[in-house]
């Protein structure tokens, strides 16, 4: 029996690494003569069209802005908390007292946020500048020691950030959504006539490398399954944590 692939989870680089790993277990051998080569073939090209859409995706010119703009925002962010984090120790009680409030209202985001993925920071910031802006304390603090001017490029980074990511999301569903999905019907069709006809031959007494065929098979599903599984389940937690914020 062929384990089931969970193609709701997988995402495209996933789906893509795991149908190579599986095409792969075919080289060498006569898949005419085994008689599942046309199933074999369309997966085949099914794969190329995922190929295509996960370049567009890679090849975009935003992509390297987006990483230029989460750089410039991490800089940002560390040159706050590090401008915080000096005044915390000057010999002035008010200022001391001022920035201690300040990074507590920073250690409940995370004092190293900028190390989280692209979506958990921006979640992150997010909150921590909403609540820096409505907390009166706050921004007293903020304007006693002269930190407000680094709070403004914070900012700004943030929202430099929110808009290219934006628009490389739009870019993405423009060129590549359309295609990817197209590609992950085929693929999900095919790799069933497929599975479906190796487990009809194993069954019918026509062992031959069939058994061999699936037991490899089965490693590599699981493998995929258990990679998915593990992602869904982390961001899942992540999705909680933000709620609990």
């Amino acid at each position: 029996m062929i384990e089931r692939i969970n193609y709701y989870r997988l995402n495209n680089h996933e789906l893509f690494t795991l149908i190579k790993s599986l095409l792969s277990i075919f080289k060498g051998l006569d898949t005419a003569a085994l008689g599942f080569k046309v199933w074999y073939d369309k997966l085949s090209e099914a794969l190329k069209g995922l190929e295509e859409s996960i370049n567009l995706e890679v090849g975009s010119g935003l992509t390297i802005k987006v990483v230029e703009a989460d750089d410039l925002r991490d800089k940002c962010f560390k040159a706050f908390r590090t401008y915080l984090k000096a005044c915390s120790l000057r010999n002035n009680a008010e200022w001391v007292m001022a920035a201690d409030y300040l990074l507590r209202i920073v250690s409940k985001y995370g004092i190293n946020l900028n190390s989280e993925s692209y979506s958990k920071e921006s979640a992150l910031l997010d909150n921590l500048i909403l609540e820096l802006k409505n907390d009166s304390k706050a921004v007293s603090a903020m304007k006693l020691i002269l930190a407000d001017v680094w709070f403004q490029e914070l900012l700004a980074s943030q929202d430099g950030f929110i808009a290219i990511w934006q628009m490389r999301r739009e870019e993405q569903a423009l060129k590549g959504s359309s295609k990817g999905e197209l590609a992950r019907k085929e693929i999900h069709k095919h790799s069933i006539n497929l599975s479906r006809y190796i487990e009809l031959m194993h069954s019918s007494g026509q062992e031959g490398p069939f058994t061999s065929i699936i037991n490899n098979m089965n490693e590599e599903i699981l493998k995929a399954n258990a990679i998915a599984k593990s992602r869904y389940t982390r961001h899942h937690n992540e999705a909680e944590v933000k709620t609990d914020i």
